[in-house]
């Protein structure tokens, strides 16, 4: 038990570097601050908290973060956000 505890300190630990990092350069730089970069930090934070909400395990994280960042310049918007959500819904009834 004492081994995966670690190992999910280090996924959150991981995480919360992109999340923070991210979300501190669109709020202090200005250049950075474009609504691509806006709505990726933003769907980055909804499947974080989704992810402690529904009480899963934050590896599910490693594929959620590339999937919003993906869906920001493949699907931005609305559809974007509905793709986002229907992964969520999958993965909270599937595991």
């Amino acid at each position: 038990m004492e081994n995966l505890l670690t190992i999910n300190t280090l996924v959150w630990v991981v995480v919360a570097f992109f999340a923070g990092g991210w979300t501190f350069g669109v709020i202090t730089q200005k250049q950075y601050a474009t609504r691509g970069n806006i709505m990726i930090v933003t769907w980055w934070w909804i499947c974080i908290a989704s992810i402690i909400f529904l009480k899963l395990s934050p590896f599910f994280l490693f594929g959620l973060m590339p999937a919003a960042l993906i869906l920001s310049l493949m699907a931005p918007g609305l559809i974007g956000s509905i793709i986002l959500g229907v992964l969520i819904f999958l993965i909270n009834y599937s595991f």
